[in-house]
């Protein structure tokens, strides 16, 4: 759930600047490099990777430095970017598998 993994990266955080990234998957090429293209943006670093498993997923990876914040900011911003993810996922066939943080 959202707040968990939103308490999770905050006190992570804490610990200094990490590494956001964020996955989607895309059922073709195409689709894929729509997907990458309409999430480009805002310091995103963006990979397609060509499948890997049986259902023929393209995997996307979407990744970018994260400085500590304040907490609310934090929930503005996991929520904003989620809500970003899905829709652009969506609109091209694909799905926002979710998000890790890293330091």
């Amino acid at each position: 759930d959202d707040e968990a993994q939103i308490d999770e990266l905050y006190r992570a955080s804490r610990k200094g600047e990490g590494v956001w990234t964020h996955t989607l998957e895309a059922p073709s090429a195409k689709s894929a490099q729509a997907i990458s293209e309409s999430i480009q943006g805002s310091g995103w670093i963006i990979s397609l990777e060509q499948p890997r498993t049986p259902n023929g997923a393209w995997e996307i990876t979407a990744q970018r430095s994260v400085r500590p914040l304040p907490r609310q900011a934090f929930e503005m911003l996991v929520r904003n970017v989620r809500r970003t993810f899905e829709m652009a996922s969506a609109t091209h066939g694909g799905q926002y598998l979710g998000w890790r943080f890293q330091n």
